[in-house]
């Protein structure tokens, strides 16, 4: 049970590297602005929205296959080659993720500022933080991910500690 749990957080985690959010559903949302809708295409690629989404699902794989091999002793080759079909599975859905995700960017921003922001990030300072931008998102879920676990095994300790105060033992 724990580690479909850990595998729940690790998922978890990767999508809140990202900051992706809930979306309405497609039909709840307003039709939008062909132009908008293009110059969030361009600013997603200029900030290299679907590179980050590349670096996320073989570092969330690495993550899960521990867990997965030490719920399944002896099924080593099985469980790489299932992880490596849900890796490529997965991976093709990017497309509709980012088509929301582009519809999201012009409904909060206008198309001017979309520009402006594709161009910062296409040149200079902004080309070389999207460049690093994979290592950066993959070093915050190592980090996320230690501190997760350094503050979930805390929790609980402080949480037994409180609970045997009351006369409650677990």
């Amino acid at each position: 049970m724990r580690a479909g749990r850990s595998i729940a957080v690790l998922a978890l985690t990767g999508v809140l590297a990202f900051g992706w959010t809930a979306l309405a559903p497609a039909d709840e949302r307003p039709v939008p602005d062909p132009a908008r809708i293009a110059a969030a295409r361009e600013l997603m690629a200029a900030t290299g929205s679907a590179r980050q989404f590349e670096a996320v699902m073989p570092m969330l794989m690495a993550q899960m296959e521990p867990l997965f091999l030490q719920m399944a002793p002896g099924k080593e080759q099985d469980v790489k080659d299932v992880l490596a079909m849900m890796q490529d599975r997965f991976s093709k859905r990017k497309t509709g993720l980012l088509e929301d995700i582009a519809q999201l960017y012009s409904e909060k921003m206008s198309t001017e500022d979309m520009q402006t922001v594709s161009k910062f990030f296409s040149d200079g300072a902004g080309a070389r933080f999207v460049q690093i931008q994979p290592e950066l998102v993959q070093g915050s879920m190592r980090i996320g991910q230690k501190w997760g676990e350094q503050i979930g095994k805390e929790l609980e300790a402080e949480v037994r500690q409180e609970l045997q105060k009351r006369g409650i033992k677990i």
